[in-house]
């Protein structure tokens, strides 16, 4: 709704699960105008207008789930795979690293029971608080909004040095 001056030094990066949503579509379009170069992160099955970017990674398949965090992790990974390939000197160095991706995520999944645990442990709570510092920041906005899809609970998401200056005197004992 309120996009920063673009030009055609500019490279735009629309991520879209679906490829449905309206502001997906005017992002491209105000790049475009603008003689920005464009990309479009999006699932195999999205719906989005292809011809609008200037470039299309596609990802995996779009979730069924309201939460899409597997393609939303799909995502992530072609981003960090171009990252990787477009870092100059150190491009072998991060493709060795995203080498051992797949051995993260395995490692992840079978940690089920240890998960059910800290959802039985915590599922009485009225408020979940998720805090981050540098790039965690955005992890912490991203777990918010996972549990706000997946459980509809009420969940808040700061970059540290703001929760400690404000919101933590709400937490409580």
């Amino acid at each position: 709704a309120y996009p920063p001056p673009l030009s055609a030094d500019d490279l735009v990066i629309v991520m879209s699960h679906t490829g449905r949503k309206r502001y997906s579509r005017e992002v491209l379009e105000v790049a475009e105008k603008s003689g920005a170069t464009t990309a479009l992160v999006t699932s195999v099955n999205s719906e989005a207008r292809l011809d609008q970017a200037d470039v299309v990674l596609r990802t995996t398949y779009r979730d069924k789930s309201a939460a899409f965090t597997v393609s939303h992790t799909g995502a992530m990974t072609t981003l960090a795979m171009t990252a990787a390939k477009m870092s100059g000197s150190h491009a072998s160095a991060n493709e060795a690293a995203l080498q051992g991706l797949p051995g993260k995520v395995k490692l992840a999944l079978g940690q089920e029971k240890q998960v059910r645990e800290v959802v039985r442990r915590f599922s009485d709570r009225s408020w979940y608080c998720f805090t981050g510092w540098g790039p965690n920041v955005s992890t912490a906005y991203e777990a918010a909004l996972k549990i706000n899809e997946a459980a509809y609970d009420a969940t808040t998401a700061f970059q540290l040095e703001q929760f400690l200056h404000g919101p933590f005197v709400a937490t409580g004992p």
